[in-house]
């Protein structure tokens, strides 16, 4: 299955929307990136949207499986302590992969909660973030936009940066205690150089330059422990680049997802 993906990145700073790849007085290396399906470590106010088109895209409908070319969009809203130590998050996605009486159907997935997030390392280039995340069926099951199961995940996130390069790791367990039981274990890691001049120890937070480039590499997939889909091991690569123009703010993010 191959996915065409943007990014687009917004923090909302004092009640105004400006554009930041990282937070107004955030203490943490401009190395550390926003990947693409990879979540980094470091808490920050942020709002963002993440764009997905997804080629012959399997989705289950009824009991049956269908396969659309489809559209995704995510809005990301998140909220951080004055420290960078707590935060929480929301995300909402909305689609036009469900189906109803043979008729293709737009409407919003499943809710995510995530909250507590805390960062037990919150070090410039190192950062150790756990979080609690609730998953609300509050798409339709029977469309298609939704699993229709609740879902009570633990995640861990990683963050190393050394110099200009960037790692990253995600560890997240899910069990469904709604709509039929199973338990997944989901992983994914990032490596990224970004190419930052004037870089001595740490990479500064807001580059005085242009614009800032970083190819991006992303391995991504999940293993059924218990219940429905027990043993399977999808995996997945990216491969991508993030782009960020340092004295407006803004940055942008696009990449291909293969298997």
């Amino acid at each position: 299955m191959n996915r065409l993906i943007f990014g687009f990145f917004f923090c909302l700073i004092l009640g105004a929307l400006e554009l930041y790849a990282h937070e107004e007085g955030a203490p943490f290396s401009g190395a550390i990136i926003e990947p693409l399906v990879t979540h980094h470590g470091h808490i920050e106010d942020e709002q963002k949207i993440n764009l997905e088109r997804v080629d012959r895209a399997r989705v289950e409908i009824k009991g049956e499986e269908h396969e659309f070319d489809i559209f995704r969009q995510e809005i990301e809203l998140a909220w951080a302590s004055p420290d960078f130590r707590w935060g929480a998050e929301v995300k909402l996605p909305f689609s036009n992969q469900g189906e109803d009486d043979g008729e293709r159907q737009y409407g919003p997935g499943d809710l995510e909660i995530w909250f507590p997030k805390y960062a037990w390392f919150n070090q410039p280039e190192r950062i150790l973030t756990t979080l609690f995340a609730v998953h609300a069926p509050t798409g339709s099951e029977s469309q298609g936009l939704g699993e229709g199961k609740t879902l009570l995940e633990g995640k861990i996130f990683l963050d190393q940066a050394y110099r200009n390069w960037y790692g990253g790791l995600n560890l997240e367990s899910s069990t469904a205690v709604s709509g039929g039981f199973s338990t997944q274990l989901e992983y994914s890691g990032v490596l990224s150089y970004s190419f930052i001049k004037g870089t001595e120890r740490i990479a500064p937070v807001k580059p005085k330059q242009f614009l800032v480039l970083a190819p991006v590499y992303e391995v991504t997939g999940e293993i059924g422990l218990g219940g429905e889909g027990q043993g399977e091991v999808p995996v997945q690569m990216v491969g991508g680049l993030y782009l960020w123009h340092p004295k407006s703010g803004w940055s942008f993010r696009i990449g291909y997802r293969f298997s």
